[in-house]
């Protein structure tokens, strides 16, 4: 799952779950302008915590994959929680729903096991005649918390799904792709991705990697191909030579970055002829291109081109 089909999920789970807190039922006995504070802090609290999820690396997929089964546990028994708060903090008196409270005034007795609805009555509808004003209290909140706490849980639900399979998607390197792997005997790569480890190069980096490798691409990618065992120059220089193509995500951040340059100073090993047919700029934003890298073209990835998509071209200049 790419960054962007990431945020769109988490987008659509937002809207699912604003419109939730805002619709939800919750207990005729409760008074529309007291839930609203209740239902407004649960959908802020529900975009909040998919806005978290959202900046959050995708991570380990086993552990978005239990978090999103301990809240749906906690979703189901919250609904299951409002169920039995609605038979026990509710009675009717006539044939309108008004909230009780769990404990009974010390004056009240209850030997026969009479029902809400019969101390109700009694009590001539007036529910602080037969039970403890904080009970009555307690029982309200119960009503409106028991209800609306499955908004952010299911939020939270949600997200960890979008979580586990983004992480699930970009970290399994061995997964067969759907389509013919292009490189070849020579080259064990089809294309090396350089760029700076700062956002929002990383994150461009990122996503570049799983759509060239959802295409059927072999990539060659630092944080997960780099041997530990070995310098980092030394693999910098195996990955470039084993690749087909390096892909320089150039910015100003990679220009003035020491450790892109001793990318570039590995690329310089290549001949010009070779420098030219391999080392291929992706602009992220326009900036002027150092000497090195011979007067090539690129592809812009900055928006001012919207004739033609940057990606169909590095996938065609991939697929020869």
């Amino acid at each position: 799952m790419s960054t962007r089909r990431k945020w769109l999920a988490l987008g659509i789970v937002g809207a699912g779950c604003a419109a939730a807190a805002f619709l939800f039922p919750i207990s005729p006995a409760i008074s529309s302008s007291e839930a609203l504070p209740w239902r407004t802090f649960a959908c802020l609290l529900s975009l909040g915590l998919l806005g978290g999820i959202g900046i959050l690396r995708p991570g380990a997929n086993k552990v978005w994959l239990s978090v999103a089964g301990a809240t749906g546990f906690l979703a189901a028994a919250s609904l299951l929680w409002h169920s039995a708060s609605n038979q026990a903090c509710l009675a009717q008196c006539n044939s309108r729903p008004i909230v009780v409270g769990l404990q009974l005034q010390d004056y009240v007795s209850n030997g026969n096991g009479a029902s809400n609805d019969d101390l109700l009555f009694d009590a001539g509808c007036k529910p602080e005649r037969a039970w403890k004003p904080a009970s009555i209290a307690a029982c309200r909140i119960m009503l409106l918390l028991s209800g609306l706490i499955c908004i952010p849980l299911a939020a939270l639900f949600g997200g960890s799904l979008i979580q586990a399979s983004a992480a699930r998607r970009l970290w399994s390197a061995s997964t067969p792709h759907p389509t013919i792997v292009t490189a070849t005997a020579r080259h064990a790569y089809d294309a090396f991705i350089s760029y700076r480890h700062t956002e929002p190069d990383r994150a461009f980096a990122l996503d570049l990697l799983e759509r060239l490798e959802e295409a059927g691409f072999k990539i060659a990618f630092d944080q997960r191909d780099f041997r530990p065992n070995e310098s980092v120059i030394a693999e910098m220089e195996r990955c470039i030579l084993a690749s087909r193509f390096t892909l320089c995500v150039v910015s100003p951040r990679y220009i003035s970055s020491g450790f892109c340059s001793e990318e570039a100073e590995v690329c310089k090993t290549l001949d010009m002829e070779q420098r030219r047919r391999r080392l291929v700029p992706l602009f992220l934003e326009r900036v002027a291109l150092p000497a090195w890298f011979g007067g090539l073209v690129g592809i812009d990835f900055a928006g001012s081109d919207t004739a033609f998509d940057p990606y169909v071209k590095l996938k065609s200049l991939l697929s020869s």
